[in-house]
């Protein structure tokens, strides 16, 4: 068997050429490292958003009744009179008995006279 010698020139190739290696080994490991940054920042990102998706879900989940919702207000405020009762002036008391010529421009006073109170004034005094 024969043994091939290396000469010195060839000798420092090898060693030149293991040296560009570790260098590519080591810039190839840190552009990994920074990979596995970004990675973990933009999966940090997608949970918050996807966290978030799930709130806006969880709140938006009833708005398909808004239309009814309205609806109902909208008959209950006719129902009640909301936007025709006037609070009685200070000069017309304070809502006390009143004969029938006065009112406070409640909904009592469009239709039939009703009373006003169902227990009279004195009962709980």
């Amino acid at each position: 068997m024969k043994l091939l010698a290396l000469g010195p020139q060839q000798t420092t190739l090898w060693w030149v050429a293991l040296g560009i290696g570790l260098v590519v080994e080591l810039v190839a490991l840190s552009l990994l490292e920074f990979l596995l940054g970004l990675v973990k920042t933009i999966d940090a990102g997608v949970l918050s958003v996807w966290e978030m998706g799930k709130r806006v879900a969880a709140n938006t989940a009833t708005t398909w009744m808004f239309n009814q919702t309205a609806q109902l207000a909208e008959e209950l405020g006719r129902e009640v009179s909301v936007g025709t009762y006037k609070a009685p002036l200070a000069s017309q008391g304070n809502g006390g008995p009143q004969g029938p010529s006065q009112g406070n421009g409640g909904p009592q006073d469009q239709g039939a006279e009703r009373p006003r109170r169902s227990v009279p004034r004195n009962y709980l005094a």
